[in-house]
């Protein structure tokens, strides 16, 4: 989800996180949730946001479902299959 970075929206987003769990049965485990945070917010306003919500700070990229998010756009040269395999990376 995305959301701006404040108090009230990490409360908007636990009450949507509730919600979702009171609809379907299905518990969201924030101990397994990351939050990432653009680069103009401030670290008093990271810690804040972290206690509302319980979760850890990741920086991008990240991986999920096998799939990288988070990744700026590559030169031309380095998208090829070979660097990535190269690289290790599936």
């Amino acid at each position: 989800m995305v959301a701006q970075a404040s108090i009230a929206e990490a409360d908007v987003l636990s009450d949507v996180i509730k919600e979702y769990y009171c609809m379907s049965g299905e518990k969201v485990d924030m101990a397994k949730s990351q939050v990432i945070y653009g680069v103009n917010i401030r670290p008093r306003q990271r810690r804040l946001i972290k206690r509302a919500l319980k979760v850890e700070e990741t920086h991008c990229p990240i991986k999920y479902l096998e799939v990288f998010i988070g990744m700026k756009r590559l030169p031309h040269s380095l998208s090829s299959i070979h660097y990535w395999k190269e690289q290790g990376i599936n």
